[in-house]
């Protein structure tokens, strides 16, 4: 196997939500990226902090707008490695070792998970969103855990994300790239491969997700996180 096909990248954004950042990077962590970097908002040190404990690589943006951040997480990744691939990971979202293995032994350039859960930090109802919708003219419905090659950032010019999006981020990132000529693999892995985690901070919350999926437990959207990771997340539950 090529050396670089195994340098994975995760690129994040980070704001707030300090409990939630702590058992992201602690999960993150495990995972065995190459590298995470995160672009964490202007003045918030607690999650510069959390991030720095962990020994990911940071840079700092204003938090506003969104996608401005992440690509700036893509440019000082892309400038300061030479990683093939690209993984977006929001802050929020955890991710199965079994996408990020399948992820590194990937050739195609542009790839997303089949499915995903949502689950309701406060209360642990989850729902499984079951068929990630890509037909013509549609808006994707989740694109946590995308995964891009170098070769699809150099077409985008170095920018996954429009500037100034605060919202529709996944689907405005899925509309550049199919414009820069590359379409997208929907891949299968055994289990969730990526759980959304919602608390009332989130752009979208939790119920913006009712009745678009199956509903599951949060021992099946968890399945992916240590037992420490788990304790994290049950102590936010109201």
């Amino acid at each position: 196997m090529d050396i670089h096909r195994t340098m994975l990248i995760a690129l994040s954004a980070m704001h707030g939500r300090h409990e939630v950042s702590r058992a992201w990077c602690e999960h993150t962590a495990s995972l065995g990226f190459k590298d995470v970097f995160v672009c964490v908002s202007e003045g918030d040190q607690e999650s510069f902090d959390i991030c720095q404990s962990h020994g990911f690589t940071i840079c700092w943006r204003p938090n506003n707008p969104l996608s401005d951040k992440f690509n700036g997480a893509l440019a000082y990744a892309f400038n300061m490695t030479n990683a093939a691939r690209f993984m977006v990971l929001p802050s929020d979202d955890f991710v199965s070792q079994a996408w990020v293995d399948t992820m590194r032994a990937s050739d195609e350039p542009y790839c997303i998970p089949h499915t995903c859960a949502i689950l309701d930090a406060y209360t642990q109802n989850a729902y499984r969103i079951t068929k990630n919708s890509l037909t013509p003219g549609s808006t994707m419905r989740f694109g946590a855990g995308r995964v891009v090659s170098r070769k699809v950032v150099e077409a985008c010019e170095g920018q996954l994300w429009p500037s100034e999006l605060n919202k529709g981020l996944d689907s405005a990132s899925h509309a550049r790239i199919s414009r820069a000529g590359f379409t997208v693999k929907v891949v299968e892995t055994e289990g969730i491969p990526i759980t959304d985690l919602k608390t009332s901070e989130n752009l979208w919350p939790f119920n913006t997700w009712s009745g678009s999926g199956r509903p599951c437990t949060a021992d099946e959207a968890l399945h992916m996180v240590s037992p420490e990771v788990r304790a994290r997340i049950d102590a936010m539950k109201r």
